[in-house]
């Protein structure tokens, strides 16, 4: 059923099929005035739900917190949409509603599609090479090619890899003695109280974010902005950590992760920025060579995953 309904959605935007710009026009002929004289209310009133001298329309519900999805163009671009909508939460058009609603039903028939099949992006990247060969001879293996990285869950841009799932991007580890070694350990705490003063983030996230100050800073050692959107490196929590496991503990893989995905891991414990409730001196950490969930002393060296984003 899953699989059925991703497909279905990627047959509506197909060009010559017209379902997408059907549904499309129809959306906006009965909720747009510019289409549909009989319309009274305002379109303010339709995205922002004020009664601004037409009807009251109650729910927000082209309001993007009421959806509980983040439409954010910055966030999706990955995906190919551009969906704009300003501070307030209003859509600046009833094509940007339809495509966010269109994006949190084909995110959410991923993630049910990846819950099953936990394997299947290694699978699919195993059967690409043969794809490709045998889409030189025929049109319909050429076609499921070209569908192919509609059902991707992983993005791989070199350096960090894009979650379709949970919007979260990942530090890609190297073998290469940089900051993104898989083999570098680090502290999560050197004292009590126990807060975030260890290696793990005065050096290794304090790397990452291009600051002498730590996480958030966004200016370089000479002094050169970054940027936005590389700044917001973190640990990633004990659930989000356990997003990239191939499978629950117990792993039947030794590391519990796709290597060709977030490049080669190490067997071991991986911190997370989960503090346990009312111990400051532990944190819950996540061992890549079975998928369990257990406590360490932050003290000690763990291997770190540092990550950004998410919905």
């Amino acid at each position: 059923m899953c699989v059925t309904a991703l497909r279905t959605f990627y047959n509506s935007v197909d060009d010559t099929k017209q379902l997408d710009s059907k549904a499309r026009a129809k959306i906006s002929k009965a909720c747009d005035p510019a289409f549909n004289p009989k319309v009274t209310h305002a379109y303010d009133d339709v995205v922002d739900g004020n009664n601004s001298g037409g009807q009251t329309v109650t729910g927000n519900a082209m309001h993007a917190e009421r959806l509980g999805v983040s439409c954010d163009v910055g966030v999706f671009a990955p995906l190919g949409y551009g969906i704009n909508y300003g501070l307030d939460g209003r859509f600046d058009s009833i094509d940007a509603w339809a495509d966010c609603l269109l994006m949190a039903a084909e995110r959410e028939a991923l993630r049910q599609v990846h819950l099953q099949y936990p394997h299947g992006q290694a699978w699919l990247q195993d059967v690409t090479p043969m794809m490709g060969l045998l889409a030189l001879s025929d049109v319909k293996a050429q076609d499921a090619l070209d569908i192919l990285p509609n059902y991707l869950r992983w993005l791989d841009y070199g350096t960090e890899v894009y979650d379709r799932v949970t919007g979260l991007w990942w530090e890609k580890k190297t073998d290469d003695g940089g900051i993104h070694d898989k083999d570098n350990a680090y502290t999560w705490s050197t004292a009590s109280p126990w807060g975030p003063t260890g290696t793990a983030f005065t050096t290794f996230l304090n790397t990452l974010n291009g600051g002498a100050t730590g996480v958030g800073n966004c200016t370089s050692a000479d002094g050169v902005s970054m940027g936005d959107t590389h700044c917001n490196w973190r640990l990633p929590t004990a659930a989000e950590l356990q997003t990239i496991l191939l499978e629950p503990y117990p792993c039947s893989t030794n590391p519990c992760i796709d290597q060709t995905v977030f490049g080669p891991t190490l067997s071991a414990d991986y911190w997370s920025a989960t503090t346990k409730d009312g111990v400051p001196h532990f944190a819950w950490i996540v061992a890549s060579y079975s998928g369990k969930v257990h406590l360490g002393d932050k003290g000690g060296g763990c291997r770190v995953r540092a990550v950004r984003g998410g919905f």
